[in-house]
């Protein structure tokens, strides 16, 4: 059984001391692919470098996250951009994480829709899939992606909406990805969209270090637990787990464009 853990922050500090062991565990627990995504220049940079470290396992994006959207600039841009022609650009599959977050609101509406079409603009460019961060934004988030309906596609990552969010994301050719909140007991809607969602759209993920799924809830998240997250999604669909586990590394593959013949 391969299991593809799409959206795992192993560049975030927690892991720092033991980014190698813990990327080891997941190929022996049988995550045998790990997106790791970018929030700015820096983890960007980190990103490709683990992807360097960890050939045809760990993938990297890269990307302005929403949080930083206030310093986001044409300087940025050019950096995100410089990745993507030179040699680094084999190690990456996406742009992101990127997108709006009106719940923290760490930086302005203004910037961060500054921010996100910049980037798409980019993924066009270069014919990449984006990774989408949305939190009580969806109106915003959908106007925009509208605006380049047909030209780019990617993954609402740890998807937060309700059934109606999840069908225009569907309509817009973009994959759902569902992270550890399907195991707590205050699910809620979540578990009506993982319901909702076809199998050739449906994605698992850690967002390791956070969201750590049941039964490690208030340890560090990490992507050997992926696995829990994949068997809640096939017991609230009626399949078996090796199933769910083809279905979405299937899917992961072919949004990440990895043409690996593992799937």
């Amino acid at each position: 059984m391969q299991i593809f853990d799409t959206h795992a922050h192993l560049n975030d500090t927690k892991f720092k001391d033991d980014v190698d062991a813990v990327v080891f565990r997941a190929k022996d627990n049988g995550v045998s692919k790990i997106v790791v995504p970018g929030t700015d220049i820096h983890d960007s940079v980190a990103a490709i470098e683990l992807a360097k470290g960890f050939p045809d396992t760990v993938y990297a994006a890269v990307g302005v996250h929403p949080h930083e959207a206030d310093s986001f600039a044409q300087e940025k841009l050019n950096v995100l951009n410089s990745f993507l022609l030179s040699g680094d650009r084999s190690y990456i599959v996406a742009i992101g994480e990127i997108g709006m977050d009106f719940y923290r609101n760490y930086s302005s509406r203004e910037s961060q829709h500054r921010a996100f079409r910049s980037q798409i603009e980019l993924a066009i460019e270069h014919e990449l899939p984006i990774i989408v961060h949305v939190r009580d934004a969806f109106d915003d988030v959908f106007d925009v992606l509208r605006d380049y309906s047909g030209d780019v596609k990617g993954v609402f990552h740890c998807f937060s909406g309700g059934v109606d969010e999840a069908t225009e994301a569907l309509k817009l050719g973009f994959w759902i990805s569902f992270a550890g909140n399907v195991t707590f007991k205050k699910a809620g809607k979540i578990l009506d969209v993982v319901m909702a969602v076809p199998d050739d759209r449906l994605l698992v993920e850690t967002d390791a270090p956070y969201l750590t799924p049941v039964p490690f809830r208030g340890k560090r998240n990490e992507p050997s637990f992926v696995v829990y997250t994949l068997t809640k999604v096939a017991e609230l669909r009626g399949v078996d787990v090796e199933s769910m586990a083809r279905i979405t590394y299937s899917n992961a593959v072919e949004v990440f464009k990895i043409h690996d013949g593992g799937a």
